[in-house]
């Protein structure tokens, strides 16, 4: 049955299944390019005494710089941290703690230049409030940030994978809009 209507309907099929390809591969083409930005960063311990007794292997040292990375991580889950850093609307900023003081921040806009501001922001934010989130009793931060440099990357959809979505659901509009018409078609000459 369907492929009956398909059969009696072939132009109408193909023309709504090329009209829907062809307008995703305009979105594709005409919206605007998005940006991410990869900002890798480790917590550190700035001053580690010397001592001649046993270190137990920088245990200690370890045990603190992975609770200041927990830290950091916790500050991310907040909606409001995120929202406070935010640079544009359109800003979306994501966190993961990748190891004991390694933490990846993604950072995604629409333009380049919102996510330098972005990244920017969420440099100078970590580093203040890391290097005074502990104190030495001199007064000195007890641990920092390092940062490595950021990768800041274009984002786009693949060409041929927007064409066969475009493609798919061409073909599943044009049939659901077929079977309307051949059901609408059986009711009318139906009733007459």
């Amino acid at each position: 049955m369907l492929y009956q209507t398909i059969k009696q309907n072939k132009r109408k099929f193909f023309l709504i299944v090329i009209a829907v390809m062809v307008l995703a591969l305009f979105f594709n083409f005409t919206r605007p390019p998005a940006y991410e930005a990869v900002l890798n960063l480790a917590v550190g311990k700035t001053n580690r005494q010397q001592s001649d007794n046993y270190q137990y292997d920088e245990y200690y040292n370890l045990q603190a710089i992975n609770f200041v990375s927990e830290t950091v991580h916790s500050w991310f889950i907040s909606p409001a941290l995120t929202v406070r850093l935010k640079t544009a609307p359109l800003v979306e900023i994501r966190e993961r703690k990748l190891a004991g003081q390694n933490i990846e921040i993604v950072i995604k806009a629409n333009s380049q230049e919102e996510v330098k501001i972005a990244v920017d922001k969420t440099k100078d934010f970590l580093k203040t409030e890391v290097e005074n989130l502990i104190l030495t009793p001199d007064g000195k931060p007890a641990f920092t940030v390092m940062f490595y440099p950021v990768l800041i990357s274009q984002k786009s959809l693949p060409t041929p994978l927007v064409g066969l979505a475009g493609l798919i659901i061409g073909m599943a509009l044009a049939l659901v809009y077929l079977k309307f018409l051949d059901r609408y078609k059986n009711l009318y000459d139906h009733n007459h």
